[in-house]
């Protein structure tokens, strides 16, 4: 399937390859979220204090079901989240559960070119975020 990121992009906030792979896609993160006690806890506090209430944070990191519980904690805790996976490595049942179960704004899929992930870093800094957690530092650069 050929991405047409221009007229996607246009049209929504995120570029996915297919939102109907959500619900194998929150398995998996509920699935790593049980066997990760210390973010439920992180979680939980974080729905409830929402330190990052009215904050943007843009993230460009693999795209997985730990990821997922991550993105979990920072929309509990009051975020808006732009994310941007890396070539190659994104989970697109994953990918189509944060943007259709949690309200993630997700620009990333498995077979994504360079040139697309260097465009999804564009759209992540066009979110303005406030924070940036990017671990191979491209929306960074």
């Amino acid at each position: 399937m050929p991405y047409n990121t221009s007229t996607v992009l246009a049209e929504r906030s995120y570029d996915i390859a297919d939102v109907s792979l959500a619900p194998e896609g929150t398995k998996r993160i509920q699935w790593a979220k049980a066997h990760m006690p210390i973010m439920s806890s992180i979680i939980e506090r974080m729905e409830q204090q929402k330190p990052f209430k009215d904050l943007t944070i843009g993230v460009c990191l693999h795209v997985e079901a730990k990821t997922g519980v991550w993105m979990e904690a920072l929309t509990k805790g009051g975020a808006t989240v732009a994310l941007t996976g890396s070539p190659g490595s994104t989970q697109d049942e994953t990918a189509a559960a944060l943007v259709k179960d949690y309200g993630v704004h997700v620009f990333s899929h498995r077979n994504e070119t360079f040139e697309d992930h260097m465009e999804y870093c564009k759209q992540i800094l066009r979110f303005k975020p406030d924070i940036i957690a990017d671990n191979g530092r491209i929306c960074m650069s």
